[in-house]
């Protein structure tokens, strides 16, 4: 790594893959599935029509689109923080992620940032939030805006206490000397400050020491996430019901900004991809109307039909941004569909069955085992 596949990507760049451990990934996988136990119970059979398979899938995602994104910071004279990004959310947490990057940059507490996103008075060019890009993008601006404030804040504060800016430090908002015993001086006290002698008034009449930020960050390339799933299945060959057994996630986003937030958007992908896999489908009548109007036809899995997920995570921190980080919003949902295609085909090798299209409802199993050579 870096891996130079010789294609080119959708940007039309030479397209690399920047980073990532891929046959680990497959062998954490293989571990958790069991996969000799699995092969022991299908040995062993259950002579009750009930099939075991077991199926993996392996996936790669380009994220960080670019071509760009931007991040604002302005300090208020209170001391709060507004953070303004381009890319707004829908249910991502940005707020939270965003706001813990600021923080960590500027060195103040969490709860004193305030994140607006999407705002176009406040970032008038931004891209928005599509193709797991925006803590790629909206983060490493973000990320570096917030060093850029943080330099000011000690600046101004040198000039203020009269100690030189590389004998001060800021944490949890407060500029203080490093040596034991002298000056400090919190955020929202300097902020607040009307400007030092000789410096020009502000244009637009406020008072204080102006603080603010706007940073542009543009991709080098994309940041390359992966991942692994695996998958046991148990399939009626009477029924042609499908239950999902044990459902594996071996996931690689590289440095990950909040844990709470990954793991859910990881589960909700999975959840989108099994009502691909096994539920949803828009059906057509012969005059071309969707016989699929409505929820009571079309049909989305709730959290009874969702297990729960077994998962584990690798860190390769991507060499395309600062922070290392890597898009993750989509990366749930692309290896469900084939995963358990697979399993389903493992489960009914005797039979033959060779899956080409989904979704695998009742009906389609068994017409599959019914028809193999037709693939569903």
């Amino acid at each position: 790594m870096p891996y130079e596949t010789g294609l080119v990507d959708r940007s039309g760049s030479p397209q690399s893959y920047d980073s990532g451990d891929f046959p680990e990934l497959l062998r954490r996988a293989v571990a958790k599935a069991d996969v000799e136990g699995v092969r022991a119970r299908q040995r062993a059979g259950g002579g009750d029509g009930r099939r075991i398979g077991i199926g993996f899938a392996m996936y790669i995602e380009a994220t960080g689109l670019g071509p760009f994104e931007t991040a604002r910071i302005d300090v208020a004279p209170t001391g709060r923080v507004r953070l303004s990004i381009g890319a707004p959310s829908q249910g991502q947490g940005h707020r939270t992620s965003m706001a813990q990057i600021a923080a960590d940059a500027i060195g103040v507490p969490l709860d004193v940032i305030d994140v607006t996103g999407g705002d176009t008075e406040a970032t008038p060019f931004g891209v928005g939030t599509i193709a797991s890009r925006a803590l790629v993008n909206a983060g490493n601006a973000t990320h570096r805006a917030g060093l850029l404030v943080r330099e000011k804040i000690i600046d101004a504060a040198a000039r203020r206490l009269g100690v030189p800016a590389d004998r001060l430090g800021l944490r949890d908002g407060v500029v203080a000397a490093t040596e034991p015993g002298g000056p400090s001086m919190d955020l929202a006290e300097l902020a607040g400050r009307a400007p030092l002698p000789g410096t020009p008034e502000p244009s637009d009449g406020r008072h204080g020491t102006e603080l603010s930020e706007t940073v542009h960050f543009r991709p080098p390339g994309f940041a390359v996430a992966s991942g692994a799933h695996a998958a046991v299945v148990e399939v009626d060959e009477h029924t042609g019901v499908v239950e999902i057994l044990h459902y594996v996630v071996v996931h690689d986003a590289g440095v990950i900004v909040n844990p709470m937030i990954a793991e859910g958007q990881v589960t909700g992908g999975v959840a989108q991809g099994i009502g691909g896999a096994l539920y949803e489908e828009m059906v057509y009548g012969p005059d071309g109307q969707p016989r699929t109007g409505t929820y009571m036809d079309y049909l989305v899995p709730t959290s009874s039909e969702i297990p729960d997920l077994d998962m584990d995570e690798l860190f390769t921190a991507s060499p395309m941004n600062d922070l290392g980080v890597k898009g993750l919003g989509e990366g749930g949902a692309i290896a469900p569909q084939a995963v358990l295609a697979n399993a389903v085909e493992d489960a009914l090798r005797p039979f033959g069955v060779v899956v080409r299209r989904g979704p695998l409802s009742p009906s389609r199993v068994r017409d599959l085992i019914r028809t193999p050579a037709a693939g569903g």
